[in-house]
């Protein structure tokens, strides 16, 4: 899968049982041979801190997620955090490029559902995107 390696490192913090979790913080890391970092719930602080200190490369979350994250007062830099990607619900274009802003790094809006396990289509990784939309 092109622009994910072995050396990716994603954390795991959307629910298991449901396919986009699974899919996205199991299966696609174990077929990259990447690792994955796994939390137990999502509590931002503690998120913002691992993101950090475990050198995420790939955040996959629902916009109830980038919401509560952006309310966080802290400035972080996440050094490693390549991509986050967005599912679940649409998420506001406000609260895309605030988050793009605030953490510098780009949002890959997508749309599944879980018979198709789970990921249908996303916004491209690279290149020309339209914010709120998953085609171009």
């Amino acid at each position: 899968v092109s622009g994910f390696t072995s050396e990716d490192n994603f954390l795991a913090v959307l629910p298991m049982f449901h396919s986009f979790g699974w899919a996205t913080s199991v299966l696609f890391p174990l077929y990259l041979g990447g690792s994955t970092t796994i939390l137990d719930s999502f509590k931002p602080k503690e998120v913002l801190q691992v993101l950090v200190d475990e050198g995420v490369t790939i955040f996959c979350g629902v916009p109830s997620m980038f919401s509560l994250l952006l309310k966080s007062r802290r400035q972080v830099v996440f050094p490693k955090l390549r991509f986050a990607f967005s599912g679940g619900d649409s998420i506001s274009g406000e609260n895309l490029v605030e988050f793009e802003k605030k953490f510098n790094t780009p949002i890959v809006e997508g749309y599944g559902l879980s018979e198709a396990s789970p990921i249908v289509c996303l916004n491209p990784i690279h290149g020309t995107r339209k914010i709120r939309s998953v085609g171009v």
